[in-house]
Order: structure tokens, then C-alpha cells, then sequence
């Protein structure tokens, strides 16, 4: 994890960081069995350092390999006329929690995390998603594989970080649907989230997003 706070040249340390582990990891989990990867994208709204580095409302993809229970996230904005694309360090475990309401269904996603290093030094994150469960199509080579899971979600991204004195502090408030094609491109294609991720990495740097 890249554990520095989200300053300019941190946050471009950090994406080239991310960027190598992606294309690393590609040949770690080429042998893998196939993985379980649902792709949500959407848009933020964000608050403090969020928006001084990301903009008031940056797009997102989301990526869950729910095979290891790691969540990969890409934002992608311009900012003072410059386009960007920031991918997070992958965060993880982040858990998939459905629930049988007499309501209707529902299922979350979450994660808390907390890397401390001292009492001046830390990094703490957490994620929560919340969407009503429907029958989604995740992969459509074959007869098609369905599966369970939110159409649309909203939720939170909250992320605090001090070295020394240099304290950050991120907010986003999350609005996110169901990717069918690039879920079932991902799994059609046998693909790990990292995999995926770093597919969706190359299609928004050909649209102008490095």
C-alpha cells in the first residue's frame, strides 16, 4: 500500500506504484482460476482534500474480485483543465454481505481498514455500499452465468492519513450501476480484478486520461 498522504507528488508516486502492481500481478495470476469479478462505475461527490485532488464530482469504475475479496477502484477527472486518472491501492478484505429482507434483498459492501504506524504516523480507510440484489448477467460466454448482486449502489469512501504534522483527509459519497460489459468481458475472459482493473487503466489512458 502506498501509505503517504495524497499530496501532488505523492499521488502521482502512488498511481505509478499501483500501475507497476498491476502489470506485475498480471503475470502472478495468469494461472489462477477464475475469478468472480463485478465492475460497477459511477460517480462522486466529494469533500476537503477529495476535492482539492479529485475534483467536486470525479467518475469511478469499481472492481471486486470476490475471489480473494479485493476491491481495485479508478477515478478519473479533469482537474484545472487537465484530465487524470488515479488508481487506488487495492483494498482488501473488503466483504460482500447479502441479506434476505421480507423487504426485498440487499447486499452490502465494506471494508475498515487501519495501517498505523505510531501515534503521528497512520492510515485509516473505509468503504460501505448498499444496493438492492438482482439477478445480474456477470458473464455471457456459454449458456450465460447469473448471478446475485446490487444493480445500482450508493455508499461512502472515507480515507484519513498523517506523517508528522502533515495530516490529509479524504471524502466521497459514492453513486455506482452495474458495468455489464466490462463484468462480462472480465469473466467471459477468465480475467482476476487486478486484471480487469488494469484493462479499464489502458481504456481511459486512450481516451485521454494518463
Amino acid at each position: 500500500m502506498c501509505s503517504a498522504p495524497m499530496t501532488p507528488r505523492t499521488f502521482s508516486v502512488c498511481r505509478a506504484v499501483f500501475r507497476s502492481a498491476l502489470c506485475a500481478g498480471l503475470l502472478v495470476f495468469a494461472i489462477s482460476a477464475r475469478s468472480e469479478v463485478i465492475i460497477y462505475q459511477g460517480s462522486a461527490r466529494t469533500a476537503l482534500d477529495a476535492t482539492d485532488q479529485f475534483g467536486k464530482q470525479p467518475r469511478l469504475y469499481l472492481i471486486f474480485d470476490q475471489s480473494n475479496q479485493t476491491l481495485y477502484s479508478n477515478f478519473y477527472f479533469k482537474l484545472n483543465g487537465v484530465k487524470k486518472q488515479f488508481p487506488q491501492f487495492p483494498l482488501s478484505p473488503t466483504h460482500y454481505n447479502p441479506e434476505l429482507r421480507s423487504t426485498g434483498n440487499i447486499a452490502t459492501f465494506s471494508l475498515a481498514y487501519d495501517n498505523t504506524f505510531n501515534l503521528t504516523n497512520f492510515g485509516a480507510a473505509s468503504i460501505y455500499l448498499r444496493g438492492n440484489v438482482k439477478e445480474v448477467l456477470i458473464a455471457s460466454n456459454g449458456a450465460g452465468t447469473k448471478a446475485q448482486y446490487p444493480k445500482a449502489m450508493t455508499g461512502i469512501f472515507r480515507l484519513a492519513q498523517r506523517v508528522n504534522t502533515n495530516g490529509t483527509n479524504f471524502e466521497f459519497n459514492l453513486t455506482v450501476t452495474f458495468d455489464p460489459v466490462h463484468t462480462q468481458v472480465a469473466n467471459n475472459a477468465f480475467k482476476t480484478g487486478m486484471a480487469a482493473a488494469n484493462d479499464i487503466s489502458a481504456e481511459l489512458t486512450q481516451q485521454g486520461y494518463p
